[in-house]
């Protein structure tokens, strides 16, 4: 469930805040998912820090309200800093502090009210809610106690709201979960790396595959929608 968290939320920042896990029954998640993570999760907010991540669409969503947030409590000239329009995040670790720190005194309670809804979405939205994973936690790692592979642990997590399709971001959840079950956790001895899973392989080939599609389709109709070229031949000579 540790895992499962941290990577709903996708930041480094979050998860060090979090920390792993102590307890899972169902009072120790119920406080966890209404009250605790949210808090954690504001707390890296309000220190300037993104709590969400930026790798699927659900994340993206997070950090924008977040940013939104921040940008309600602007109290600060912002003209005063005019190259953190443009070095913010590319200049080293001091400007990505001062950055911080310039968001942390712009925390209000009204930006604290957005993030924190944010939060609750991300967590507990009814397409995809931590709490079912909990309640199928058992089913899922059987799997991994069996010393089934990937495709196994892809196909239990497939049961799961949220790891699976027909969004693509359900699917790439459930084939990310999946990995860092078989070589994070003590359930399975696997070594890792995913470039070893074949079942990983070609599902993210068929992905590149998709994605590339319409590109392609765009060029092939573009090569077939060209003018018939007029060539005229010289045959003077000819016969």
């Amino acid at each position: 469930m540790t895992i499962a968290i941290w990577r709903r939320f996708g930041s480094l920042d979050f998860a060090e805040a979090l920390g792993f896990l102590d307890r899972v029954d169902f009072a120790a998640m119920s406080n966890l998912l209404s009250g605790v993570a949210l808090e954690v999760a504001v707390s890296v907010w309000r220190r300037g820090k993104h709590a969400a991540g930026d790798s699927s669409a659900s994340q993206r969503s997070v950090r924008a309200a977040e940013q939104k947030a921040w940008q309600q409590g602007a109290s600060l000239d912002r003209g005063a800093f005019p190259e953190l329009t443009w070095t913010s995040g590319r200049c080293g670790k001091g400007i990505d502090e001062l950055q911080e720190t310039l968001r942390s005194r712009k925390v209000t309670a009204a930006g604290e009210h957005i993030v924190r809804a944010a939060y609750a979405r991300l967590l507990n939205g009814k397409h995809q809610p931590i709490l079912d994973l909990w309640r199928k936690r058992e089913f899922v790692v059987q799997p991994l106690l069996a010393g089934a592979g990937l495709s196994a642990v892809r196909h239990a997590l497939q049961q799961v709201r949220g790891y699976t399709g027909p969004s693509a971001e359900g699917d790439e959840e459930g084939w990310g979960l999946a990995f860092d079950l078989l070589t994070l956790t003590p359930f399975s001895d696997s070594p890792g790396s995913v470039d070893w899973s074949p079942d990983y392989i070609f599902w993210s080939r068929q992905r590149l595959a998709e994605a590339r599609a319409p590109a392609m389709t765009a060029a092939a109709a573009q090569i077939l929608n060209r003018p018939a070229l007029s060539v005229d031949l010289d045959l003077v000579g000819v016969g």
